[in-house]
């Protein structure tokens, strides 16, 4: 019968096994510094962990888990300025300034990140 989603209960059954599977195998291989942000209770914590995490933050980010968002956010603007060299750019909350180092590459050569 139909699960609702146009596949066999089976079938629907088994994509979502595999989907959680698929799961479980990405978040055995995040590091450790990741894990330890999302079990801090306090603010301490959370600070003290992200501290730990910094020297490899960028690296485990993009590289590990593909984040793609700064160069999406950098090329998005690109589009919508017509003389980057010329353009001033704020980025408010800019963290480790992964978004700057794109805009840096697309000829952005005034860009402000700050961060709290």
């Amino acid at each position: 019968r139909d699960a609702g989603c146009g596949y066999s209960r089976q079938a629907f059954a088994s994509m979502r096994l595999a989907r959680l599977r698929t799961t479980r195998r990405l978040l055995s291989q995040l590091p450790a510094p990741w894990e330890a942000t999302y079990a801090a209770s306090t603010r301490a914590e959370l600070l003290a962990a992200y501290e730990a995490w910094a020297p490899t933050y960028d690296a485990d980010s993009v590289g590990s888990f593909g984040y793609a968002a700064p160069g999406a956010a950098a090329l998005a603007l690109e589009r919508h300025v017509a003389d980057a060299s010329a353009a001033v750019v704020l980025d408010a909350g800019a963290g480790t300034g992964q978004v700057g180092e794109h805009l840096s590459r697309l000829g952005f050569s005034h860009v402000l990140g700050v961060d709290l």
